[in-house]
């Protein structure tokens, strides 16, 4: 699994040249890299960490609760390792040997724990069982079950110890172990352990620490031995001592681990590695949830940022060559006028000339003061779709805080400086606009003219220089001559605006199609990183099969385990009522189906009728339908799963 994620830097960036995009997407292989180091990290140090040769039982809780206190008299000790009651004693992690089971005793974790965290994050990882110490007479407060949820949730078979306070002389009058107020508290304790960790909690044991210490036969040298000889002679001798004391209900607990060692170990340590993978898994597909969501949002502001632009430059053009015509016509209509009205009046050059200039500054004006208005209109709206795709991309990267394994977030921060590039390049361009087209609303207008004053001028020498030609000839042949040449004037007018309109519309969209092209590689990344995420669901799938295997024999063919939702299926192995119970306990889990063949299942599941999809009844079987689907091994049709819907 491990070796698979290393194929990410498969990633290839064809078709970008843009130097900037590029370095910024080794930017990106660079945060991935990490965020697949830091995985191996936690695997390989889980794999360094676990114990599969003995089984750990480890002592863990608040600050003073009397783990020690338990741990000694458990073996029998002198109390060596108890703190005076007024600080944390135990700094380190200390393991003692008990029969076959290593008993280990950790830092408490209401005083400086953040000293030891490592310490105590290791011993948890190294643990099998946990028993949950609790010295103070009442459940824990809220901080500490904030910390307990922190350490302990989804991780071992946890039991809780509520070590009742309580010197010998207390029990002078008092005569029993477990008052009202403890059951009380016991209860609660139960309560909340249950709602906080589910099945892997097993419940609650009441015991004095402290007088099951005094039973010990190294106690009479320590500074124990007074309270040991009050104790003697409260309840006669030390069997009494450690009976009422309820300690033996811990050894006989300790005396079952040691039974099935074995499958306690192997259960343990399998959940552990199926939780770490959770975990990754669970941060990575929260992560690209929303880096999916970015990139489609980014992708549809730029297709809309492109597509408006398309719009509003179409409308201008459209817009301005109307203006064109109509000016254009209006000229002609006033050219023919005039030359008609000379040629009737028999006007001399200079008159015709005069008029011809009245035409050519009027018409000018006119025309450039149309096309410039069109030329800032379309300049305000392209770039206000500019500033609102500007706005827009910054706004969807400024709410995306993403931060994980695989860190997605420094993906996007490895990207800002590009996408400031380019937008800062759209914004330019958005500015530059008005210096590209403003030419238009003068270069064609003296195209136009000087090209009426050419035709003036050969109208002219035609007129003046034929006078035996009849009037009626004249203005036809005029009105002829000036249609030609106002035609290839406005035509190539219209060509020269449609392209420098085009010319435009290039310029513009250039920045964010290279954008686009950033997505393109984003989206293969997001693509990579599901390979993945399959890959991790295939371990998790596989890890889960070889436990079934190991605990119920090689019968069974396929298994989906889901600690999150505690629930498992198990199919090639089929049990009565008693023994599926007893494997609920081993496993620790709210529900489990043991099925003889896949058919079974599927058809209690869901909808599977052979079809491209299989309709899941739940949430559960919707994960463990789908896991069968990415299983190498899979032979069913369905290519999809899908929930049924309520």
């Amino acid at each position: 699994m491990i070796a698979s994620l290393n194929n990410i830097d498969d990633l290839s960036l064809d078709n970008v040249i843009d130097k900037q995009i590029i370095e910024s997407f080794e930017n990106i292989r660079s945060v991935i890299f990490k965020g697949i180091s830091n995985i191996k990290h936690h695997l390989e140090i889980l794999s360094e960490i676990t114990e599969w040769d003995k089984l750990n039982v480890s002592f863990f809780g608040e600050t003073n609760a009397g783990k020690s206190t338990v741990i000694e008299s458990l073996i029998n000790g002198d109390g060596r390792s108890i703190g005076e009651g007024y600080k944390d004693f135990t700094k380190n992690v200390n393991e003692i040997a008990y029969k076959n089971i290593n008993l280990i005793d950790m830092p408490g974790i209401e005083g400086r724990e953040h000293q030891v965290i490592n310490n105590i994050h290791k011993a948890v990882n190294k643990s099998h069982i946990i028993f949950y110490v609790i010295g103070t007479n009442k459940e824990p407060e809220e901080n500490t079950i904030s910390k307990i949820r922190i350490f302990l949730k989804d991780n071992v078979k946890v039991y809780s110890i509520i070590n009742v306070r309580g010197k010998p002389t207390v029990y002078k009058f008092k005569k029993e172990l477990k008052d009202t107020n403890i059951a009380i508290v016991e209860s609660r304790v139960e309560s909340k352990f249950s709602e906080l960790l589910g099945k892997n909690y097993s419940g609650n044991i009441v015991i004095n620490g402290h007088l099951a210490l005094l039973k010990n036969d190294r106690i009479a040298k320590s500074r124990f031995a007074n309270d040991q000889i009050k104790a003697l002679e409260i309840f006669a001798n030390k069997s009494e001592i450690e009976k009422f004391s309820n300690i033996q209900e811990i050894y006989t607990l300790l005396d079952a681990f040691e039974k099935d060692v074995e499958n306690e170990i192997i259960i343990s340590n399998t959940y552990k590695f199926i939780k770490n993978l959770s975990s990754i898994l669970s941060n990575i597909l929260r992560e690209k949830k929303n880096f999916d969501s970015f990139l489609k949002e980014a992708n549809g502001l730029t297709e809309k940022y492109l597509d408006e632009v398309d719009k509003v430059i179409c409308k201008y053009e459209s817009e301005i060559l109307s203006s064109l015509d109509v000016n254009i016509n209006s000229m002609r209509v006033e050219l023919k006028k005039t030359v008609n009205k000379g040629i009737d009046n028999n006007d001399s050059e200079i008159s015709i000339k005069s008029k011809l200039d009245n035409i050519r500054e009027e018409q000018s004006k006119k025309l450039n003061k149309n096309i410039q208005k069109l030329l800032s209109s379309m300049k305000e709206e392209i770039e206000a779709k500019i500033e609102e795709f500007k706005n827009r991309m910054s706004l969807q990267m400024q709410f995306l805080n993403l931060k994980g394994d695989f860190d997605l977030g420094s993906i996007l921060e490895s990207l800002e400086i590009n996408f400031k590039y380019v937008l800062g390049q759209v914004l330019d361009v958005g500015l530059s606009i008005w210096g590209v087209v403003s030419a238009f609303g003068i270069n064609p207008i003296l195209g136009v003219i000087t090209g009426v004053l050419v035709l003036a001028r050969k109208i002219w020498d035609w007129f003046f220089g034929d006078p035996d030609k009849r009037k009626r000839e004249a203005k036809s042949e005029a009105v002829s001559k000036i249609d030609s040449m106002i035609n290839d004037v406005k035509n190539k007018i219209r060509h020269d605006i449609e392209r420098e309109l085009i010319s435009v519309q290039k310029n513009t969209k250039k920045p964010v199609l290279q954008l686009h092209e950033s997505m393109k590689g984003l989206k293969k990344i997001s693509i990579a990183i599901d390979d993945k995420v399959l890959q991790i669901k295939k371990s998790q799938t596989a890890l889960s099969l070889l436990l079934m295997k190991r605990i119920l024999g090689d019968s069974v063919t396929f298994s989906y385990l889901d600690l999150q939702l505690s629930q498992a299926i198990v199919i090639g192995y089929e049990v009565n009522e008693n023994v599926k119970n007893y494997l609920l306990k081993i496993f620790r889990l709210r529900k489990l189906d043991l099925y003889s063949s896949y058919r079974d299942w599927l058809n209690e599941a869901g909808i599977y009728t052979g079809d491209e999809f299989f309709l899941a009844n739940d949430e559960f079987n919707f994960r463990a339908a789908n896991a069968l689907l990415s299983n190498d091994n899979n032979k069913f049709k369905f290519k999809r799963v899908k929930r049924r819907s309520n």
